[in-house]
């Protein structure tokens, strides 16, 4: 019997052995690990739920769907803390605002042949197996709606037995679509890609970094203004935390508006930069 102390930054459950790393557990919960390394949670955690995405047991993409969402910032935010504790900081916190379901608007994807067809999804956990995840929680509907498209990218990207990546980006005016592949992209492949683009209502593809057909901007708004990410670029989920300064200035929106693609964490140092106030907390309405 073990039981579990505390939890990684990654979220692994470190166990009263002083050795195990156990993924999926929570601080408290007490498990029985068999002889052939299959565990069973012999006393649960008050914060445990049950996760929300029905993939959540064999899909690798997510690892704290099991905890509840008050659990899950506090774990976060002591994550901070105690990285910024190391260098002799102490600030105050602010709630954390946590994603809702299905607002993930870009995700990288993995493609196989199979005898079928194509097989596009997450990796299983700690495995190179692929799980078709038609009901993710995690993306934004629009995201799982183009997966007929990822499934014939598949088919031309992909070799008798490698993968390809596929990142996809959820736009206003349809996808914006990367694929990662070892194939050469050729004339024929081109007209191929391109036709294959318009029928799926695509606004972007690309073939690894060469761009096969723009159809729509792919646009993300960053603070009220229209921005074309390069293909691939992070983007924050909506209705997460903005920057905001205090007092408010005509400066610091500019600031926010430039500089939001980047990071949020340039605006403190942009402030400085340009001698405008500091930007001192986040929050989801940003007051200028």
């Amino acid at each position: 019997m073990l039981t579990i102390e505390s939890l990684t930054h990654l979220g692994l459950g470190r166990a009263s052995d002083g050795r195990s790393l156990i993924p999926r557990v929570l601080p408290g919960e007490e498990i029985d690990v068999a002889q052939d390394g299959t565990m069973r949670i012999v006393t649960p955690s008050a914060a445990r739920v049950a996760a929300p995405c029905r993939h959540f047991k064999s899909c690798g993409g997510c690892a704290m769907q099991h905890a509840s969402d008050d659990f899950v910032a506090g774990w976060k935010q002591d994550i901070v803390a105690r990285a910024l504790a190391a260098h002799g900081l102490h600030p105050d916190f602010r709630a954390i605002a946590t994603s809702p379901v299905q607002s993930r608007r870009r995700a990288k994807f993995a493609g196989r042949r199979t005898k079928k067809g194509a097989l596009v999804g997450f990796h299983g956990k700690a495995s190179h197996t692929l799980v078709d995840v038609p009901d993710c929680q995690l993306v934004t509907p629009a995201l799982l709606a183009v997966m007929p498209a990822l499934q014939e990218l598949t088919l031309l990207a992909a070799s008798r037995k490698g993968e390809v990546d596929l990142t996809v980006t959820d736009t206003a005016l349809g996808a914006d679509v990367l694929v990662g592949t070892d194939k050469t992209l050729s004339p024929d492949l081109r007209v191929t890609l391109a036709a294959l683009a318009n029928a799926h209502g695509l606004s972007r593809l690309v073939w690894n970094d060469e761009p096969v057909v723009t159809i729509n901007p792919p646009d993300q708004d960053f603070g009220g203004t229209k921005v074309t990410p390069p293909p691939a670029r992070s983007c924050r989920p909506p209705r997460l935390a903005r920057p905001h300064c205090w007092p408010p200035c005509k400066r610091s929106r500019k600031v926010h508006r430039a500089l939001s693609i980047f990071s949020q964490a340039v605006v403190p140092l942009a402030c400085r930069l340009l001698r405008g106030p500091r930007c001192m907390r986040w929050n989801q309405t940003p007051p200028c």
